[in-house]
This record gives structure tokens, C-alpha cells and sequence, in this order.
């Protein structure tokens, strides 16, 4: 492997199986995402400071006041569309609106530049200047990192539900934390300790843990509300309990 590949730190083989996974429909956070079948309150997420998956409810408010975090963040960047094909980092974003945003931890280091026929990848030359990707993934409306990149965050704003008029929707943060260690793609240890700050930056901003459904004080909570949505689902607005 070349030094650029090295820079990635993902072996050949890895990147090959990780591939092939996702060829065969295998999601990377299938384990992570605690799927819970809709209208059931089972729980199917622990209060591990580990897990690569953070529900949360949250309305406008709410969403503004993460983005401002998010905004201030020297190590984060939001990657958006520049073109068709075309992807470049930002520092800032303007507004959360209910969408799917991609977030790259600068620290990690480079971005993968995916290439056709399960090719080992190279790097993305220059990011903040903007690069034409040379394969998309399933959906071409989203940048592409390969099946699971450890530098990369998705930040899923659902401050309203699609299916049910006047609820809250399940936002949340995802990331693939280490699933790929085992086979040479691990997280560097500047993104474990940016996930586990971003943990405790929603717990500072007073967000209660709620179960997905019933009362609010009920059994099994594990959706943090934060406090402008807690309010308003305390007052009796339906939320979703998936996401």
C-alpha cells in the first residue's frame, strides 16, 4: 500500500471486506442503530458511553442551539454539496433544517476518495477547496466515504415526524466508532474523545432521558429530549419512537 492509503489507516483486505459487506446490503450500523419495531417501547439501547449511536428529540430551537456548538467547533466540518458530484467542507452552517448532514472530525485525518471497481482509495486532495467524487453511493445526494469511515459523523435533524402530523420526530447523531478495528480501520483517538464530548455537551444542555413512548416517567429511558422539545412533549405532543 502506498503512503496515501497508509495516511487512511485501512489494510487492503479490510477495505475490500468492508466493501463487499456493503455490496451485499451488510449496513456498517445495522448493530448500532437499536431498531425498535414501531408502537413497541421495548428497550434496545444501553447507557453505554461506547455505542456510535445518540437519539435525541429536539424542535427548532433545540436544533439552533447544537448547530451553534457545532458552528464554534475548530475541529468539525461540515461537508455539503457543491455541485452535482461535487463535495466541499465547510466550517459553518447556516441553519439546521430537517435533513441528514454530514459531519467530518478534521482531527481524524484525510478523507477517503472512493474509487470504482473496489479500488483501494486515495485521499481528498483538498477539501475545503472542493473534489468531484469518482464513485457515489447508493444515495448520490449524500458525500461517500465507503461503507464506514471513522471520521465521519451524521448529524439526522427530525424535528418533525413524517408520519404522524404534529409530532416530534427521533433525531440523532450517528458514527462508526471502531465496528471496523478488527479488520485495520479503527477511529483515532482524537474522534473517540470528540464523540464522548459530544455526550456530555447534550447532557449540559439540561436534555432529560425519556422512554421512546408513554409517560415520560416511565421505565426504560433512552432518548435524550432536550429542554425545548421536553417542553413541549411534556405539555402532550406525540413523538415518534423511531427514528
Amino acid at each position: 500500500m502506498g503512503p496515501e492509503g497508509a495516511s487512511l489507516r485501512v489494510t487492503v483486505a479490510g477495505w475490500r471486506l468492508a466493501a463487499a459487506m456493503s455490496s451485499l446490503g451488510a449496513s456498517p450500523l445495522v448493530s448500532l442503530a437499536c431498531w425498535a419495531p414501531r408502537g413497541s417501547s421495548a428497550p434496545r439501547w444501553t447507557d453505554d458511553e461506547s455505542m456510535a449511536w445518540l437519539p435525541i428529540y429536539i424542535d427548532e430551537n433545540d436544533a439552533g442551539l447544537l448547530l451553534d456548538c457545532l458552528n464554534s467547533d475548530a475541529e468539525i466540518a461540515f461537508i455539503v454539496s457543491d455541485g452535482d458530484g461535487r463535495w466541499v467542507a465547510r466550517s459553518t452552517l447556516a441553519a439546521p433544517t430537517d435533513e441528514r448532514f454530514c459531519l467530518w472530525h478534521v482531527p481524524s485525518g484525510p478523507l477517503p476518495l472512493v474509487r470504482p471497481g473496489g479500488a483501494v482509495p486515495s485521499v481528498v486532495a483538498d477539501p475545503w477547496g472542493g473534489w468531484s467524487e469518482l464513485r457515489s453511493g447508493a444515495d448520490p445526494t449524500r458525500p461517500y466515504f465507503g461503507p464506514g469511515h471513522p471520521g465521519i459523523i451524521w448529524w439526522n435533524i427530525r424535528t418533525k415526524s413524517y408520519l404522524t402530523p404534529g409530532a416530534l420526530g427521533m433525531s440523532s447523531f450517528e458514527w462508526i466508532g471502531n465496528h471496523y478495528r478488527i479488520i485495520g480501520s479503527a477511529a483515532d483517538q482524537s474522534t473517540e474523545r470528540w464523540w464522548a464530548g459530544l455526550r456530555k455537551l447534550v447532557r449540559k444542555m439540561k436534555a432529560r432521558r425519556i422512554p421512546r413512548s408513554g409517560p415520560i416517567d416511565g421505565p426504560h429511558p433512552e432518548i435524550w429530549a432536550l429542554p425545548s422539545a421536553m417542553a413541549k412533549i411534556h405539555a402532550g405532543m406525540p413523538r415518534d419512537n423511531n427514528p
